[in-house]
């Protein structure tokens, strides 16, 4: 199947032809109708500084401290641990 265009022309012909073309074209004409439209969430910056910046500080803090454990721990314990679990 090739679709021409008076805007596109070959640069649209060369498209038609990856292989990501068809994947496209099938989760538009196959899945689209049942893809389920969301409505935009009104981020607040209270919102955000009460829901988002928590989680993400507590993460970043819990990846810190794992990491720091490793700096203490010899390699023959962490194996031991790593096969015990």
């Amino acid at each position: 199947m090739q679709v021409t265009s008076r805007v596109g022309g070959a640069w649209l012909q060369r498209l038609n032809n990856h292989p990501s073309t068809s994947v496209t074209f099938s989760f538009n004409v196959k899945l689209r109708p049942y893809a389920q439209v969301v409505k935009p969430i009104n981020m607040t910056r209270e919102i955000y500084v009460t829901r988002i910046v928590p989680v993400g500080g507590l993460f970043a803090v819990s990846l810190w401290l794992s990491n720091t454990a490793y700096l203490y721990l010899s390699v023959a314990f962490i194996q031991m641990v790593k096969a015990g679990g």
